[in-house]
């Protein structure tokens, strides 16, 4: 019968970039032509009380946006990545995060959708980013919204919602509690009972918490959180290993060749491949540069790394 194979497709070394106010720039490294991008966008901020001696329940902010898109790239060219910023004043919704040709929104690659803030003196919950991929909105292969903010009611600031996940959307917060989701960053709480500000949202994207006013004090929302943009390289390998003979006679030795291939496009760097020996073989050398580990019968050989369609 024919020998088997193994394709194995590797997340490479991935950049996070997370410095807001400032476009930055990335240059594709050598040997990279594709890439995938991931952007959460900034978060809401949470509503706050300023009108003189009224009690307020106020409403928490939405959470930014996610998109994602697989990109090819030229080496050596400069792209330009925004990191939206949470709102930290009054009804500005979140900062878009963008992966852009130019140093502008317009030549966007992928966008995720910053999420809305609650206005002064607001019980309602802010709308989270959304994820539609019309003209101004998200672009991006996969795309999710953040989650709403929860309603300020009797004696509770709303909860911050979420911002969107990897895999889904955002989600709204219950009560005065944020929204929490694994991927993505939780809303802020909402300020209960005694006159407060809401709770920042976390990074990425999670919206502030809603506060809640009595009497004459003036507390704040909650701010949203900052987003995040991150950016992945891939590697494409598969690996062979043969066999001088299948059936040794005992006392006699066999050698094995283990043999990986780049089939991707990309330049695959620190490649490292371990093989654990059948019961009944015994290690006596190699011709490469693996060293062998008696206690678990493990060879680990550090390959280096391989340009596109080559060989080790």
């Amino acid at each position: 019968g024919a020998n088997g194979r193994v394709i194995i497709t590797v997340l490479g070394p991935q950049t996070d970039i997370t410095t807001t106010g400032t476009v930055q720039t990335w240059v594709a490294p050598a040997g990279i032509n594709t890439i995938e991008v991931e952007t959460w966008a900034g978060g809401g901020r949470g509503g706050s009380g300023t009108t003189t001696n009224q009690t307020l329940a106020l409403g928490g902010g939405g959470g930014g946006g996610y998109s994602r898109s697989l990109l090819s790239v030229t080496s050596g060219t400069t792209y330009y990545v925004n990191v939206g910023s949470g709102s930290a004043t009054g009804t500005t919704a979140g900062g878009d995060s963008w992966f852009s040709t130019t140093n502008v929104t317009g030549g966007s690659l992928v966008r995720a959708k910053g999420g809305n803030s609650v206005a002064d003196n607001t019980a309602s919950g802010a709308s989270g980013g959304t994820s539609a991929n019309t003209s101004g909105n998200a672009i991006g292969t996969v795309r999710f919204s953040g989650g709403n903010g929860a309603n300020g009611s009797g004696t509770n600031g709303g909860g911050g919602g979420s911002s969107a996940s990897p895999s889904s959307n955002g989600l709204v917060g219950s009560s005065n509690i944020g929204g929490s989701i694994a991927g993505g960053g939780s809303g802020g709480n909402g300020r209960t009972a005694n006159n407060g500000p809401g709770l920042n949202g976390s990074i990425p994207g999670g919206g502030g918490g809603g506060a809640y006013k009595t009497g004459t004090n003036n507390p704040t929302g909650g701010n949203g959180a900052n987003g995040k943009v991150t950016i992945h390289t891939f590697y494409n390998l598969s690996i062979a290993k043969t066999v001088t003979t299948t059936t040794p006679l005992v006392g006699t030795n066999v050698t094995f060749t283990i043999t990986v291939t780049n089939n991707g496009t990309n330049n695959a760097n620190g490649i490292v491949v371990t093989d654990v020996f059948p019961t009944g073989i015994t290690y006596v050398s190699n011709t490469g540069t693996a060293t062998f580990n008696t206690g678990t019968n493990t060879l680990t050989w550090n390959a280096g790394s391989l340009a596109p369609a080559a060989t080790a």
